[in-house]
């Protein structure tokens, strides 16, 4: 994003110029992996159909992994002394994915696990 802001700020692009923003950085970050990324997106729904495209990006991703381990062991009521200094360590993406696997499983949340994750 920063790169895209640096080149084009107060200005009007196409949707060719933004996809070139997006695949020069995504190629700087990931080089020979870029491709991957690339071949996971469907430009053409993105551009030429209404509302968003029915496609589901699945990633890996340590944070994210860790952030799932951690609502489990809420879910299974196996809290860890140290849970709550690995929640707050979380940034806001990562708690955002914390409580969506907890929403996502929200019939496994008791009573007890609900005061634990009150306090």
């Amino acid at each position: 994003m920063r790169n895209y802001i640096n080149k084009y700020a107060l200005s009007s692009i196409s949707h060719k110029e933004f996809r070139q923003v997006f695949e020069d950085t995504v190629s700087d970050i990931y080089g020979q992996n870029a491709a991957e990324i690339f071949n996971q997106i469907d430009w053409d729904s993105w551009i030429y159909t209404t509302g968003y495209p029915i496609k589901n990006i699945e990633f890996n991703s340590k944070l994210a992994d860790e952030a799932i381990q951690l609502a489990e062991e809420f879910l299974n009521n196996h809290i860890s002394e140290n849970a709550k200094q690995r929640f707050d360590q979380f940034d806001t993406n990562v708690k955002s994915v914390f409580l969506a696997y907890l929403k996502e499983n929200i019939n496994k949340i008791n009573d007890e696990c609900y005061t634990k994750l009150r306090d």
